[in-house]
């Protein structure tokens, strides 16, 4: 009997953000992204008895429309809809039947569910057999709702089928869920607060497969990987030993951990050894009382900045989440916020607006209170939100961000953080790879490319580059991490250059802090 065939898609963004790798395609005309995508990949794997799959990440490919296929199958997040919609409304114009899974379908089925014949809601893993088999069988439900697997049964994403020569690092996921209970965090209602842990030799089986496909650099995509210190130091100690079994092999890694991963020394310390470079960390305010406001409680009673350098003393950069609008915030939290930075070796803020996602209690309290936007496109930019702010009003909104990003992104400034950076930054225990070096026609490397044309922007991008390159002269051990850096800022530039806030990069022509104004 033929396998039936599934076009398995994962659409691209609605819009330009922090970390993808539009300005690949934009300045190259050779699309790449910063992460490879493991939704899709894992879904293929869990496909792959039961249909011939086609795989499509449209980041870097085009969607094949006249692709002659029985199903087509789509994931993807909120700020993936629009493109998620339009693939699955022309697909259903042809008559294919289309799937629709993934975070945004389990969280807002209510949105989704008019464009799916098949509606898969919450985890694939403990249910595919039932979906595959019956959809293969052609008496299918309308609705499948997964339930929170058991880690154990993971399986290695089908890898060799996705364009890797196009992403910067590799993808894999040690843990689901996180005890902690940020009012505007969606992940509890999706994958809950008991974290579930992956079997080391799992962890591992797939650590093998991205390396041996030619990745030496890997993002472990959890939601707080050190939540748990106990368990997240044997996941470390064993990363250390898997790098150090094979001679020369220098694997590194990047994460998201909470500010508190800084009471435990031997963590810190752990991190270095096993290899990784940066961490992500929502700092979301400086202000103690928003944090306590969105029950961000982690990061209060703390020296934030000094918190960072601790991290940055082992050799771990971080980057950061940053958010303005909580019910505390008035005008004057983008110079807080600004001043913060400055104060900080943290180089790159991922900056937004406070969103209330659907289903968090964030959502519930404002909408009981009249405070929700409704919109039938839920993102049309980064710097979307469907929040009625309780201080800020939306002229204040609007030019605070402008001001705030303006100057967080000038490159005096970005410039500044990146220095402050190096100099803090502690020996790395794994060699860290070049970015540049992974061959022809791959998105590393393209990576010299997107660095030269930033000191073609202007004057001031030049001085910028040359100051950190001579910076990284003095000490070599930061150039790769230094290097991904000024590569997101090319990024968050082409991000701002194509955002509806008509915002020209502003310096001010003498030297110190501009004032914040509302003209």
């Amino acid at each position: 009997m033929r396998k039936k065939t599934v076009y398995l898609i994962n659409p691209k963004n609605d819009f330009p953000n922090y970390y993808g790798g539009e300005v690949f395609g934009f300045e190259l005309g050779k699309p790449g992204v910063m992460v490879s995508d493991l939704a899709v990949t894992t879904v293929a794997a869990l496909m792959k008895p039961y249909f011939n799959v086609l795989l499509c990440d449209q980041h870097i490919d085009d969607v094949d429309y006249s692709l002659d296929v029985d199903f087509v199958a789509v994931t993807g997040k909120i700020t993936q809809w629009y493109h998620a919609r339009e693939i699955a409304i022309k697909f259903r114009e042809r008559g294919i039947p289309v799937i629709i899974g993934g975070p945004y379908a389990s969280l807002s089925p209510n949105t989704v569910q008019p464009y799916a014949d098949i509606l898969v809601t919450g985890e694939l893993e403990e249910v595919y057999h039932e979906v595959f088999s019956e959809i293969i069988s052609g008496k299918w439900k309308a609705h499948y709702e997964g339930i929170q697997t058991d880690m154990a049964n993971s399986v290695v994403p089908a890898w060799d089928q996705y364009p890797n020569h196009r992403s910067l690092a590799g993808n894999l996921q040690v843990s689901r869920g996180c005890p902690f209970q940020c009012e505007f965090c969606d992940v509890i209602q999706y994958l809950g607060r008991k974290q579930r842990h992956k079997p080391i030799p799992n962890i591992l089986r797939e650590l093998d497969e991205l390396h041996r496909i030619g990745y030496t650099n890997s993002f472990i995509a959890d939601d707080n990987f050190t939540v748990y210190r106990s368990r997240a130091k044997e996941v470390l100690e064993a990363l250390e030993a898997w790098n150090n079994a094979v001679p020369g092999r220098t694997h590194t890694f990047t994460t998201q951990v909470s500010m508190d991963v800084t009471k435990d020394e031997e963590i810190l310390e752990l991190l270095n050894r096993a290899g990784f470079t940066s961490v992500f960390v929502g700092i979301e305010s400086p202000d103690e009382n928003s944090l306590k406001e969105t029950r961000k409680l982690q990061n209060t009673k703390i020296d934030l900045v000094k918190e960072v350098e601790r991290i940055n003393a082992h050799g771990v950069a971080v980057f950061a989440g940053m958010i303005v609008g909580f019910d505390n915030d008035g005008t004057g939290i983008f110079e807080r916020q600004f001043e913060f930075a400055m104060q900080s070796s943290i180089p790159f803020f991922s900056l937004n607006y406070l969103y209330a996602f659907e289903s968090t209690p964030l959502y519930q309290r404002l909408k009981d209170t009249g405070r929700i936007i409704d919109y039938d496109r839920p993102f049309e930019t980064q710097y979307s939100t469907n929040v009625r702010m309780k201080q800020l009003s939306k002229e204040e909104q609007y030019f605070g961000m402008r001001w705030l990003l303006s100057n967080l992104y000038a490159p005096d400034y970005y410039g500044d953080r990146l220095c402050s950076l190096i100099s803090k930054l502690g020996h790395a225990r794994v060699k860290m790879q070049t970015p540049l070096g992974r061959g022809a026609g791959t998105v590393k490397g393209d990576l010299i490319g997107i660095i030269k044309n930033l000191r073609r922007r202007g004057e001031r991008e030049k001085l910028m580059v040359d100051r950190v390159l001579k910076r990284i002269d003095e000490k070599p051990n930061s150039a790769p991490v230094i290097m991904y850096f000024l590569y997101l800022y090319a990024q968050v530039r082409f991000l701002l250059d194509q955002q509806p806030l008509d915002m020209p990069m502003y310096v001010p022509d003498e030297i110190g802090r501009p004032a914040f104004s509302l003209v």
